[in-house]
């Protein structure tokens, strides 16, 4: 047996095992000896995306491109799209996006990982339509669960909740005190979770675990079908998707239909596409303009002022966090973005340019786990004509401390295409502006969902060029922008945005609603 046929016989091995850490050392060191192995490139930045262990990527993804010639297969082109979001390298942004654009049919296009990507809806759901075909979706074996005697008179609607994010994660630090208030005398709350088990998760699923009253159910070891039959044998009346076509989520457990009512709800802000097994997402009227509900498979349910959740109980303890700490200058006027580093596009980036140039006495913080990406963004910064040191970047840091860090930031700017969910959540409630432009799709207009619950219209720009005048302006005029900031910090206690309790009634209204249709 030759050695390479010896490395792939434990590759096989350990990738059943889900042992990636042994993998990536096992191929880095076979790509010492055969560097020019296109399959070892592949696999080894495939195990280096699932750690997110970012740098060791870059050059290979170079040298896989060069050896293919630019004849990449669709799989190829879902690593190079997946570099560019990580390491904003935007070298091959514009051919990688021509390339999506003309092959959402492949099947290969992960439909999770579109988002970022300046697409239509109906490009959406077209990826979507392939996607499912060669997951064969559409053809998942369906049980006969019969619901016909199961009557929902004096006892509590048993409401499902099923998430491969019980960890720290928005799911559990927004949610919390929503969960809380809904498990009363009218609801059950049942939780499944699917992450296998890990200690360090444990403090986020004992909060959880504590709401649930014995309902919490690691059900990671099930499969789809037995999952399925699980939440039939318990009953549950309405079951919730909080996962999408996110990574972990158990599509062919809803396809199968073991509750009578079924929908997606907070973590997946964009259609199923028709997919069996979702009757109803929750959504607003600003994410989802009334004149475009015909466009969603799914029936439309609206949850008012946004569909968007908060525990504004979560904040539990306090930091004095200086400027000086997180490497800010004092005086200056700080902008920030501080989301998911995939969300950075060329053209907000160019234009967040545009703005320091015209604020001289200002920087941008930014977050960024991957140094690559930091090191490219400050090359960009110097093509812009901006200089590098402006940029000001920060890694990870603990929750707690990094809500009172968000203190420090004059002005958040929000991202297009992903707007910032959590972060303008996060930052509006630490009393910090969020500046925001809203896109064409549900995904990019929950940040002005969120400033609209929170009765801040000044806040939401028509396009980008308001976009850019008025952060220019509020970072120019104190006066200005000292009303905004007072005005937030009022909004913060006179509307319902922060408010866990009317979240759970209105939420608890729209469940006794799909029971009473459904025994219509």
């Amino acid at each position: 047996m030759s050695d390479i046929q010896i490395v792939w016989e434990k590759f096989n091995v350990l990738e059943k095992q889900h042992k990636w850490e042994e993998c990536q050392k096992l191929l880095e060191t076979a790509l010492i000896r055969y560097p020019d192995d296109i399959n070892l490139i592949t696999e080894y930045i495939s195990a280096c995306y699932t750690l997110n262990d970012y740098p060791p990527v870059e050059p290979w993804i170079h040298r896989l491109r060069d050896l293919m010639g630019g004849k990449l297969t669709p799989y190829h082109h879902s690593m190079m799209r997946h570099y560019i979001r990580r390491f904003a390298d935007w070298t091959w942004y514009e051919a990688e996006l021509k390339w999506l654009k003309n092959h959402l049919d492949s099947g290969y296009v992960m439909p999770f990982y579109l988002f970022g990507w300046p697409l239509t809806l109906s490009e959406h759901k077209k990826a979507l339509r392939t996607y499912y075909a060669r997951k064969k979706l559409d053809n998942v074996p369906k049980q006969c669960f019969d619901f016909s005697n199961r009557s929902f008179q004096n006892r509590p609607i048993k409401i499902g909740f099923v998430s491969p994010n019980w960890h720290n994660h928005p799911e559990i630090t927004q949610t919390p005190s929503f969960y809380r208030f809904l498990n009363s005398d009218r609801f059950q709350v049942y939780f499944y979770d699917l992450s296998p088990l890990n200690p360090k998760d444990l403090p986020y699923k004992n909060k959880i675990v504590q709401i649930s009253r014995q309902t919490f159910k690691n059900v990671s070891p099930m499969n789809d079908t037995q999952l399925a039959n699980l939440i039939f044998f318990d009953q549950i009346d309405i079951l919730v998707d909080l996962a999408g076509l996110s990574t972990g989520s158990r599509l062919k457990t809803f396809i199968q239909h073991p509750a009578p009512i079924q929908l997606s709800w907070l973590a997946y802000p964009e259609t199923m596409g028709g997919l069996a097994g979702f009757d109803y997402l929750i959504a607003d009227s600003f994410v989802i303009p009334p004149d475009k509900k015909d466009e969603y498979n799914e029936k439309v349910i609206y949850l008012e002022p946004s569909y968007q959740v908060y525990d504004e109980n979560g904040l539990t303890e306090k930091f004095d966090v200086t400027r000086a700490e997180l490497n800010l200058p004092e005086n200056a006027f700080v902008f920030g973005c501080v989301g998911q580093d995939y969300k950075i596009t060329p053209e907000y980036f160019q234009m967040w340019m545009r703005i320091l140039k015209r604020v001289p006495n200002s920087v941008l913080w930014l977050h960024a786990v991957n140094p690559k990406l930091s090191e490219n963004l400050r090359r960009e910064a110097e093509k812009n004509g901006v200089d590098a040191n402006r940029l000001v970047f920060f890694s990870r840091i603990d929750h707690q401390k990094y809500m009172w860090a968000l203190k420090c930031v004059d002005l958040m700017l929000d991202t297009q295409y992903v707007n910032a969910h959590t972060t303008t959540s996060d930052s509006t409630f630490m009393g910090v502006p969020v500046l925001t432009c809203p896109g064409q799709r549900w995904v990019s207009r929950v940040c002005g969902s969120i400033l609209n619950a929170m009765e801040m219209p000044e806040l939401i720009t028509q396009n980008e060029a308001e976009y850019e005048e008025k952060a220019v302006f509020y970072a120019t005029h104190p006066t200005q922008y000292n009303q905004v900031k007072e005005k937030l910090a009022k909004n913060i206690k006179t509307t319902d945005f922060f408010n866990s309790k009317k979240y759970a009634e209105k939420f608890g209204q729209i469940c006794m609603d799909l029971v009473k249709n459904y025994q219509k």
